[in-house]
């Protein structure tokens, strides 16, 4: 047989050449990122400045103007609200896993004990806490990761509530057949289509009152953080500051 590594070498050019679509190119970052956190191999840092943005773009050939009314329509467009919805922000501060009891002191998480069917308790893996809170409309996931400077937090609704609501709609779909049975088909089709129309409607309703949860879930964890870190990082100062002096005093005497 010939030789193929010519073949081989013409494959690897053209690999290396290959054209990553723009979509292409965010799903393979945020999933490598995703890897390279669950492993924690290496320095990782959570999330990317406006700088490293501008950088990364401006390699890609993005004019910087898009970038910046891109950024600006993002921030000025709401979730849907008509789907569950998933809030992930990187916090400039960081949170020692020391002190991520200032997080559960804000939330409640799911009972470690007695955890409800389908639900996940609260873990600290090493830098990273993750597991369900509660909440009234909704037990939403969450997963903070906290390292070089910046926190991760990750806030994910959950539909339980929602379901259940609508699932409650099929034991009267069920006994319509009953009312066609008693000659009136008419009235039956009628209550089936209710049920239906109710159940749809039940659970867009119920899928709102779980993001509205989610969104103050977020927001306390948030909070939490900020705070715990900031708190962090005033010690760290008001020690440095005080190591100082005492040097200072060393030196003078």
């Amino acid at each position: 047989m010939p030789p193929r590594s010519g073949f081989r070498l013409e494959y690897v050019a053209m690999e290396s050449q290959k054209v990553f679509s723009e979509a292409e190119v965010g799903d393979l970052i945020r999933r490598a990122a995703e890897l390279q956190e669950a492993n924690a191999e290496g320095s990782y840092t959570p999330g990317v400045t406006s700088d490293e943005l501008k950088r990364i773009a401006s390699e890609a050939g993005i004019d910087p103007k898009y970038l910046e009314r891109a950024i600006q329509q993002k921030a000025q467009t709401p979730p849907n609200q008509n789907k569950l919805i998933t809030i992930e922000k990187v916090l400039p501060v960081e949170l020692a896993p020391e002190n991520f009891d200032a997080i559960t002191e804000k939330v409640t998480p799911i009972n470690s004990s007695t955890p409800q069917a389908g639900t996940s308790v609260m873990t600290q893996i090493g830098r990273s806490l993750q597991g369900q809170v509660k909440g009234g409309w909704s037990n939403p996931h969450i997963k903070v990761t906290s390292r070089e400077g910046r926190t991760k937090m990750c806030v994910r609704a959950e539909s339980s509530i929602a379901a259940a609501m609508a699932i409650g709609w099929s034991v009267p779909l069920m006994l319509t057949p009953l009312l066609a049975k008693t000659g009136t088909p008419i009235l039956a089709a009628t209550a089936a289509a209710a049920c239906v129309v109710a159940a749809f409607f039940n659970y867009k309703w119920g899928v709102r009152k779980a993001n509205q949860t989610t969104t103050a879930v977020a927001e306390k964890i948030e909070s939490a953080i900020l705070e715990a870190g900031s708190l962090r990082e005033n010690i760290a100062n008001a020690k440095s500051v005080t190591l100082e002096s005492e040097t200072a005093q060393k030196v003078d005497a």
